[in-house]
């Protein structure tokens, strides 16, 4: 594991040196990089952390933050594997809301089902709605479509399916299509077929049909665009989907708290948490820009049903 290798102080300084090469580049977001640099020098101790947190925090421009493996590839696997170690949990049951939801959907509909996610990420939710259907000896097929860009997500999917291979085919297509889907689903001989692909989800409407897709689900995703890209997600979403479900995170002071316990000894993982929630909106914004009933859940989280 990536802790095992190194401390905490020898990744904030290896950290701090990889976004000093960046300050001179003018193509990369210089905003993000600045606050990057303040928030890593702050986490050397827990008085200058906690002073960043009262007194920095609350006047960071989070529609222009980015999180330290977004600036920086090298640093997203260490990023995603301590992402799936939390969220493996029971306890704080991190996406058990979201989990719960979809396998619920699943096992109500006898019809076979396609499920897609926006940025899945190491695919820790499709592993555990798969795992619960097979705990409920659900016996129609079901496919998964992760879209994600990462360079590195494939090898973290694999590593993190790896238990379920027997029961999965597992395929990576660079631009998936409506006819490329229907190819790799005569390929399908087992009751799960995972399929990864890079496309671009600002141009995804152009590559499937009408609400082709059955339930269309993103995770701690949407905090990373800003409010004109949010709500493109959101048409694009819906016209691709006959459902549509959100699970993110909504902005509290009192939420850092359990945040920083969780991820201050892993500095990487405590930058994606805490840049994550400043990019978060409030409760107050979610309600007045969906209009309808948010679920919002203690830990810092809330389900949405978009459609």
């Amino acid at each position: 594991m990536f802790k095992a290798v190194k401390n905490r102080k020898e990744i904030i300084k290896e950290v701090l040196n990889d976004l000093k090469l960046l300050q001179s580049n003018n193509s990369i977001n210089q905003y993000a990089v600045e606050e990057n640099i303040n928030f890593f020098k702050a986490s050397k101790s827990i008085p200058t952390y906690l002073f960043w947190v009262i007194k920095k925090a609350p006047r960071v421009d989070g529609e222009r933050l980015l999180e330290i493996n977004d600036l920086l590839q090298k640093w997203d696997l260490a990023m995603h594997e301590r992402l799936i170690e939390i969220e493996k949990r029971t306890f704080p049951g991190l996406i058990t809301p979201l989990v719960e939801k979809i396998a619920n959907i699943i096992l109500n509909t006898n019809n076979q089902i396609t499920v897609m996610s926006f940025g899945c990420g190491g695919m820790e939710a499709e592993r555990q709605i798969i795992s619960s259907l097979i705990a409920n000896k659900h016996d129609t097929r079901v496919v998964f479509i992760g879209v994600d860009r990462s360079l590195i997500i494939k090898q973290i999917i694999q590593k993190n399916l790896k238990n379920l291979e027997e029961q999965i085919n597992f395929y990576e297509v660079e631009n998936l299509t409506s006819e490329r889907f229907a190819e790799l689903r005569k390929k399908q001989t087992k009751k799960y077929l995972i399929i990864l692909c890079k496309n671009n989800i600002f141009e995804l409407e152009k590559c499937f049909q009408e609400e082709e897709i059955d339930i269309l689900f993103h995770t701690l995703f949407k905090h990373h665009f800003i409010k004109e890209e949010k709500e493109k997600i959101d048409a694009i979403a819906k016209k691709l989907a006959k459902r549509v479900i959100e699970y993110d995170g909504y902005r509290s002071l009192h939420n850092m708290i359990p945040q920083t316990i969780i991820g201050w000894n892993n500095p990487i993982f405590l930058n994606a948490e805490i840049f994550s929630h400043l990019r978060f909106s409030t409760k107050k914004e979610l309600i007045e820009a969906h209009k309808k009933k948010v679920l919002f859940m203690k830990i810092g989280y809330y389900l949405l049903e978009l459609k």
